[in-house]
């Protein structure tokens, strides 16, 4: 009898051994899991930054290509043209009349433009001040009025430009993320 309780007592402590090696397996199992996940996430993460960053600089390039277009459609000046006027802004008095006719040019393909009438209002506005200062005898009033009118247009184009940018980045931006390079997914099995 006591040769079976001994026996018994034997097999269970070895059970008992084998269920805490099971156990013991199983939690370092379970960690190796959770490590690996980590991993993943970790790697899902970096992916998906990366992913964003892209996108962001994909979509900037593409919004304002498009808003450089479509503010030439609008306003019929070009970025040379702006170019110009920012020229005969900073253009010494000798130099600033030379830039006269280029700044009818680029005012005539505004009268053109969709944007035509409040322009116009404005460049009716400078040339009356003008003509009202020439009339007093300064003359330095002309040279004050092509940059003033210059400033003027260069801050309008800029204007146009970065809203239509920002409509269009934004625009390019939720399209290529929802349409073209969409988000990877985690992966099938849930992260606790």
């Amino acid at each position: 009898m006591k040769n079976i309780e001994t026996n018994l007592s034997d097999t269970h402590t070895h059970t008992q051994n084998k269920s805490l090696l099971f156990l013991e397996r199983r939690r370092q199992m379970s960690e190796l899991e959770n490590l690996k996940s980590l991993e993943k996430y970790d790697q899902w993460k970096k992916t998906k930054k990366r992913r964003k960053n892209y996108i962001a600089l994909i979509a900037s390039l593409i919004g304002f290509l498009i808003a450089l277009l479509i503010t030439w459609l609008i306003l019929r000046v070009s970025p040379k043209d702006n170019w110009t006027l920012t020229k005969a802004t900073f253009a010494s008095e000798d130099k600033i009349l030379g830039y006269i006719p280029k700044i009818e040019e680029i005012d005539n393909k505004l009268k053109k433009s969709i944007a035509s009438k409040p322009l116009n209002f404005l460049s009716k506005k400078v040339e009356e001040d003008t003509a009202k200062e020439v009339s007093k005898g300064n003359f330095g009033a002309i040279v004050s009025a092509i940059r003033t009118y210059s400033i003027i247009l260069i801050v309008i184009w800029f204007l146009v430009l970065l809203l239509i940018w920002w409509v269009f980045y934004f625009l390019a931006r939720w399209i290529i993320s929802r349409f073209i390079w969409k988000e990877p997914s985690l992966y099938e099995q849930r992260i606790d």
